[in-house]
């Protein structure tokens, strides 16, 4: 299934996270694969905590970060993809909503 704004996305439960500094690093429990996020990733982490729609996430992004809507949204799509990829991301819905 291919993300897009609608999609309900929520970050896998398997995964140990740590702060440091401004910045996220995460290690996939299952996989033993470690990701470092920037600021703008790890605000997105926080906000996945919980299902929510992609759309939703943007617009909160562009509230709280010098960025356009349009990138926001293709940026993020890209992102979430690449947790999508590494196991950090969970879809609770099966369709887009």
């Amino acid at each position: 299934m291919e993300l897009t704004s609608k999609t309900i996305i929520v970050r896998s439960q398997n995964v140990m996270s740590s702060p440091v500094d401004d910045e996220l690093v995460m290690m996939h429990l299952e996989s033993n694969q470690y990701v470092g996020l920037n600021p703008m990733g790890r605000r997105i982490w926080e906000m996945i905590e919980s299902p929510v729609a992609v759309q939703a996430i943007c617009q909160q992004l562009i509230t709280e970060f010098d960025v356009e809507m349009a990138v926001c949204e293709k940026e993020v799509l890209a992102f979430l993809s690449t947790l999508r990829q590494s196991w950090l991301l969970a879809l609770p819905a099966s369709r887009d909503e």
